[in-house]
């Protein structure tokens, strides 16, 4: 239950259920770590910055951000995606967008020639924030475009509302 909890986690995030899947990652983690399997609990970390940088608590997303970036690291694609998707976040929290494209391009390299679908359209939103906040408003909605294309494509229409509320806050704070 703690490796198909990744799954179900991934889902609650991308429909704004991230405490729900902040709770069900922590009980993974704790599982996977008693019995060492260090692939896992790695990839459960990734998941874990996701949900709480989803909840809009910067101090502690960097806190496990730094953590994870100081693990043990794991080579296979879809880790090394997470790295770079949870660089880009943590570099755009401090302020260094050039530094948080690159990252978040880097994703999206690694991502495109795979079947990871989930990653891809993570990668795509990414960059699209921070081509946001590079006021690259145009590269933004085109990144934004495909990721939705995709998420509609695997029918996630929750995550599309999602985005589309998540949007339109974003304006009303802007405005």
């Amino acid at each position: 239950s703690a490796t198909h909890g990744l799954g179900i986690a991934y889902v609650e995030i991308s429909v704004g259920k991230a405490e729900a899947a902040e709770r069900r990652l922590r009980e993974a983690r704790e599982f996977l770590a008693a019995i060492g399997n260090i692939w896992w609990v790695d990839l459960v970390d990734g998941y874990l910055c996701e949900a709480v940088g989803a909840q809009d608590r910067p101090r502690e997303f960097l806190r496990l951000a730094d953590a994870f970036a100081a693990s043990v690291q794991m080579t296979d694609r879809q880790n090394l995606v997470k790295r770079q998707l949870v660089l880009a976040r943590a570099d755009l929290l401090r302020g260094s967008a050039v530094e948080a494209e690159v990252a978040a391009r880097s994703a999206l390299k690694l991502v495109e020639p795979t079947d990871l679908v989930a990653d891809h359209i993570n990668a795509l939103l990414m960059l699209a924030e921070v081509l946001d906040a590079r006021d690259l408003g145009d590269a933004a909605a085109a990144a934004r475009s495909e990721a939705v294309a995709k998420l509609r494509a695997k029918g996630n229409l929750a995550a599309i509302a999602h985005l589309s509320g998540s949007a339109s806050r974003q304006h009303a704070t802007l405005a």
